[in-house]
């Protein structure tokens, strides 16, 4: 896990499936299609996502299938 000078975390792709419970494949699907949060390009072949902006969407999420009707 990368740190930037403001503090913030920046978790990999396997650190935010863990915390997700996705797979890599729906991580970027989701990103694709405006669902899940968007990766920033921390290098050439290199990507991170916030853990504040991961920490948001989890918190965001419905708390069960019958709030999504």
């Amino acid at each position: 896990m990368a740190i930037l000078d403001s503090g913030e975390r920046l978790l990999t792709v396997r650190e935010v499936s863990s915390i997700a419970g996705v797979s890599r494949s729906t991580i970027y699907t989701g990103m694709n299609e405006g669902r899940f949060p968007r990766s920033i390009k921390v290098g050439k072949k290199s990507v991170r996502w916030r853990a504040s902006d991961i920490e948001k969407w989890l918190a965001e999420l419905p708390a069960s299938n019958e709030d999504r009707k």
